[in-house]
């Protein structure tokens, strides 16, 4: 999959826990990049699929559904560009 998330751009922020990668392979393969918020909340800040498109809404409902199961209320959406999703 070719999109910004595979280049080295992002490592500094994985590596000191200020963002997370992730892969989803249904329903749709993309890509995702979520961040911790200071009041313990999780930002969506990407989620592209090949070439840098936006992920379809399948997808980011997928995603909203993993994130509040994980974490339970007060999850943020934002995409990128401060697009509410």
């Amino acid at each position: 999959m070719a999109n910004c998330l595979r280049t080295d751009i992002y490592d500094e922020s994985i590596a000191e826990g200020q963002l997370y990668v992730y892969r989803l392979l249904k329903p749709q393969r993309c890509s995702l990049a979520i961040a911790p918020t200071d009041d313990g909340t999780w930002r969506l800040e990407q989620a592209v699929t090949k070439d840098n498109q936006m992920a379809p809404a399948v997808c980011l409902t997928r995603v909203r559904s993993w994130l509040e199961n994980q974490r339970g209320r007060g999850t943020t959406w934002l995409m990128q560009g401060g697009e509410r999703v």
